[in-house]
């Protein structure tokens, strides 16, 4: 993960965004994963760049840490550059260990009632 200074956004949408700097790994269902960069992240999706044109409503895997990868869908694409929904938002724990590099083992990391309230260790 690269360290970048985390900037909050003031957000229209529903959920802050943060401004960051995080290496990850975009694949779609059945297909071989591709290195991305998310550059603003919320409990409720990302902005993520990589090589490769995606269309719009695309179910996809964004991988951010070796613990965990989460299901999104694709909002829009252009030139490389694409809006993710998350299928289960984030908790803000989970954006804090994300955004300043802490373990995150142990740590609840969707909303209550969201897949089971797995944590980080339980989630495949």
């Amino acid at each position: 993960m690269l360290d970048a200074e985390v900037t909050i956004l003031p957000e229209h949408r529903g959920s802050m965004r943060r401004i960051v700097n995080l290496a990850a790994t975009l694949r779609e269902n059945g297909a071989i994963g591709h290195k991305a960069l998310i550059t603003n992240l919320s409990e409720s999706g990302c902005q993520i760049h990589w090589d490769a044109q995606i269309e719009e409503g695309a179910e996809v895997f964004v991988k951010l840490t070796t613990q965990f990868p989460l299901r999104a869908t694709i909002m829009w694409s252009k030139d490389g550059i694409a809006g993710c929904k998350f299928a289960t938002p984030l908790t803000a724990t989970a954006i804090l260990g994300l955004t300043s590099n802490r373990h995150l083992q142990g740590k609840r990391l969707f909303g209550p009632g969201r897949s089971g309230g797995r944590s980080a260790s339980q989630t495949p």
